[in-house]
């Protein structure tokens, strides 16, 4: 797992839209112009169940995470999105005292569909490339692919409340359930 590529990719798809604007200047009057794309951000609290929840209830672990997230909205009905997840990190209650933790990167492409006027429905499907430590030396990791659905509640113009669900395949094969806020540029 490579996660300096990882990374390049994502910042090179967040940046895009930054080397690719036109600004246009004229004056219209209409009520309400469409833009083309938006940036949002989030933070979020996760729940982790299956091979991650075990790991959790073996060691005696919290198996409460986060997770971060970043996504452009070219269109409506699409985004792309990264995301930082950290699954479980915690110190077992056992003899040892190993320090556990698990986290991962992740990259997904999301389509969205209005419900109502103020909730939006959407599914996703991507790869997570994730490690698990054990005192700070890593004994798994792998990229899986990545499941998911959920909405989002809009609470102002640019504030969402978003509650998720996502399956993550593979070695990890896991579901992660988390909700949290989001800010976006429109």
């Amino acid at each position: 797992m490579n996660k300096f590529f990882l990374g390049g990719v994502l910042s090179l798809l967040v940046l895009q839209p930054a080397w690719a604007s036109d600004y246009d200047y004229t004056y219209t009057d209409q009520h309400a112009i469409e833009e083309d794309g938006s940036l949002y951000i989030g933070v979020g609290a996760s729940l982790s169940l299956g091979d991650s929840f075990d790991t959790c209830d073996t060691h005696d672990l919290n198996c409460l995470g986060y997770r971060t997230y970043i996504g452009y909205k070219p269109v409506e009905k699409i985004a792309i999105e990264g995301s930082h997840m950290n699954f479980f990190r915690g110190r077992s209650s056992g003899k040892e005292r190993a320090k556990y933790a698990n986290s991962g990167l992740g990259l997904a492409v999301l389509g969205m569909h209005p419900v109502k006027d103020n909730v939006e429905g959407f599914a996703k499907v991507g790869f997570v490339a994730w490690d698990a430590t054990v005192d700070g030396q890593t004994q798994a990791d792998g990229t899986d692919l990545m499941l998911g659905a959920g909405a989002q509640i809009k609470y102002r113009d640019n504030i969402h409340f978003r509650g998720e669900l996502e399956y993550i395949g593979g070695d990890m094969d896991s579901v992660i359930m988390s909700s949290g806020v989001s800010y976006s540029t429109l």
